[in-house]
């Protein structure tokens, strides 16, 4: 029992180490991942071609990654037994671990439970499956690809380079009566600016706006902290 405790730590831990590896085949899955996650980004408020595109990719590259991490955890203990080479491989398949990974299973289940509550099942189910598990794959990814302070920095620009973008269409579209991003004329006075409806960019502003207070709220306390040091200093 000791002996397939000690075997069991030391190739987990190997494979968990493959799972964080930036080199060879998997460092590149792990870096077109994080690629495809900063496009999908950029383009949630340009295209929705794209975003489906850039949404399927980062599962795609993270199929590859775990696969190969799978393959070379097996590959690397031949003298073990089956079972355990089962084990190892259903390991390297676990979502990575995180502060919010239990409220996001019950908050999973709690919407799965939600479906028989109404009518509507087959609609239910076409929700939960079809755009639920997108979105929660795509969070789980995101754990997975931004893994480094500067990898959240490189995702954080973005995500402010996107927002001003829309923004300055709207602005431009209120000013001009269209915006210059896909041309689209203002109707009823009512600015969509890219997005479909006036409706999608109310949404975008206000799902977004909290996140960019807190981001110029970190900066200007991070501004007067570094202040306050050169001051002692």
């Amino acid at each position: 029992k000791n002996n397939f405790m000690v075997f069991a730590q030391e190739h987990l831990r190997a494979i968990d180490q493959l799972i964080e590896d930036r080199r060879g085949f998997i460092g590149f899955c792990d870096k077109a991942m994080f690629f495809s996650l900063c496009c999908l980004i950029y383009f949630l408020p340009i295209s929705i071609a794209l975003v489906e595109i850039f949404s399927t990719l980062p599962f795609v590259f993270f199929l590859c990654k775990r696969f190969t991490v799978s393959c070379v955890g097996v590959k690397a203990c031949p003298d073990a037994r089956l079972w355990q080479k089962a084990g190892m491989f259903f390991y390297s398949w676990r979502a990575l671990k995180h502060p919010m990974r239990g409220w996001l299973l019950l908050w999973l289940a709690w919407t799965l439970a939600s479906i028989f509550m109404t009518g509507f099942f087959e609609l239910g189910f076409k929700a939960f499956f079809g755009k639920v598990l997108q979105e929660v794959f795509v969070y789980l990814l995101l754990i997975e690809a931004v893994n480094s302070r500067k990898r959240l920095k490189i995702l954080t620009g973005i995500l402010v380079v996107s927002f001003g973008l829309i923004c300055a269409a709207g602005l431009w579209q209120k000013w001009f009566a269209w915006e210059f991003i896909r041309l689209k004329p203002i109707v009823h006075g009512r600015i969509s600016s890219s997005l479909r409806e006036p409706t999608d960019f109310a949404v975008y502003l206000i799902a977004l706006a909290p996140v960019l207070f807190g981001i110029l709220s970190f900066a200007a306390e991070s501004s007067v902290k570094l202040k306050r040091n050169f001051e002692t200093f």
